[in-house]
């Protein structure tokens, strides 16, 4: 068992739970699933997995309530063209947005939740 207290098992839990993650719900379940500070521990390992999946390995649900969307995706592109660096995540011609979605997005057949 997990030995710590305070704000420290969100500095524990969520750099661990990030990588073995299949799923945005995985990550949530399973960085919430202690009883220290749990929306602490979500958001510490939300932010990694949100870097390495991106929008599309977010049900489109949760992305539709996001309230400064465009914002967000506006800082993206620009940070992008300054670093010249391609987005894995950017939607090709003709795709829809769940068609791109499930291709880029981890596989949902091992979300490596084990509650």
């Amino acid at each position: 068992m997990l030995d710590v207290s305070g704000g420290e098992e969100a500095l524990a839990i969520g750099p661990y739970v990030a990588p073995v993650a299949r799923s945005l719900q995985a990550c949530s379940e399973l960085a919430a699933n202690h009883h220290w500070d749990s929306d602490s521990t979500v958001s510490i390992a939300g932010q990694p997995w949100g870097a390495r999946f991106g929008l599309v390995g977010m049900p489109r649900e949760a992305v539709d309530r996001v309230d400064v969307l465009a914002s967000l995706v506006a800082v993206r592109r620009a940070w992008e063209e300054r670093y010249a660096i391609a987005s894995p995540f950017e939607l090709t011609s003709g795709s829809s947005w769940e068609s791109q979605r499930d291709r880029d997005r981890p596989s949902r057949a091992d979300d490596g939740v084990t509650v």
